[in-house]
């Protein structure tokens, strides 16, 4: 445990590999998003992520922002492709590259923390997701935001519990809309204290 010059407690956060920092992988843009404000402990998600098209709009129903860790790691995933992020689906280098309308998609990965201690608080944090986003940890929701080009954070303490974490987020962007460029940025983790 480490302590800052203004008394905060700082925790690692660690995101699968059990290392932390960026990611391991060379994942794209590894480097910390706000450097005015980086902090020692953080974990970049940036990397390969499942993903799926949800061209129905059925995900809710079908369960989606409850898939488990066994889920992901299964073949019989509903989220069975793999995807680049932080580059958009229809960009070559997300691995994706399908320039078609979809409007709602889903994204999903895994990742590992420790429990949190005392005050600690564990943050999800986003760049942008154009453009509304609502985002599961383990099954139960921590976020929704509307708008693509403002970041936003969770607080995903409440839903953490014991072992490796699931992680969701669908995204909603109505394919004829003319609301700006889609990004779906991965986020990442940091320590927060209130």
């Amino acid at each position: 445990m480490r302590s800052t010059t203004n008394g905060s407690v700082l925790r690692s956060t660690i995101a699968g590999s059990g290392e932390t920092g960026p990611a391991v992988g060379n994942p794209p843009r590894p480097e910390y998003p706000r450097p005015q404000f980086r902090r020692p402990d953080w974990t970049n998600l940036n990397g390969e992520w499942a993903f799926a098209f949800d061209d129905e709009d059925a995900g809710l129903s079908l369960g989606r922002h409850s898939i488990s860790p066994e889920d992901l790691g299964s073949e019989r995933s509903p989220l069975n492709s793999r995807i680049t992020v932080h580059f958009c689906y229809q960009s070559r280098l997300s691995g994706i590259e399908d320039a078609s309308f979809h409007d709602v998609v889903w994204y999903a990965r895994t990742f590992d923390s420790r429990p949190t201690l005392g005050d600690e608080r564990l943050l999800l944090q986003f760049g942008a997701v154009d453009y509304r986003a609502t985002v599961w940890v383990n099954g139960t929701q921590v976020a929704t935001h509307e708008g693509g080009h403002t970041p936003f954070s969770a607080d995903v303490t409440p839903a953490l519990g014991d072992g490796e974490k699931a992680l969701s987020r669908r995204i909603l962007e109505p394919s004829r809309s003319p609301t700006g460029p889609r990004n779906a940025g991965a986020g990442f983790f940091g320590p927060y204290h209130p």
